[in-house]
């Protein structure tokens, strides 16, 4: 997915991406530069996306987690169109309190 998107984004800007759009690609770029954590904020284009989309971004910050310290961590997205937001936006803060205090 991440490549049909930056592929996209590089036609659509007329500019070479930096990365190719992965945590992978990110993590070794964050080393070079001196950057110990990077921020993460998914959209949702349709309410569909939206639980997926947040399960996505709390698995990521667990998996990027280095020496007990999460290097990337994400905020939470909902789309206006979506029923169960008030459902979800409960369910996405449990993760993040939980990341805040770990820091």
């Amino acid at each position: 997915m991440a490549a049909r998107a930056i592929e996209n984004l590089e036609i659509i800007n007329d500019a070479k991406a930096f990365s190719d759009g992965t945590v992978a690609g990110l993590l070794p770029h964050m080393a070079a530069s001196g950057v110990d954590l990077s921020v993460i904020l998914p959209v949702s284009t349709v309410p569909r996306q939206v639980v997926s989309i947040n399960t996505w971004i709390a698995n990521l910050t667990q998996a990027s987690t280095d020496a007990a310290r999460p290097r990337v961590i994400g905020f939470g997205t909902v789309h206006p169109e979506f029923e169960g937001y008030r459902d979800e936006i409960q369910r996405v803060k449990e993760p993040c309190r939980m990341s805040t205090e770990q820091m």
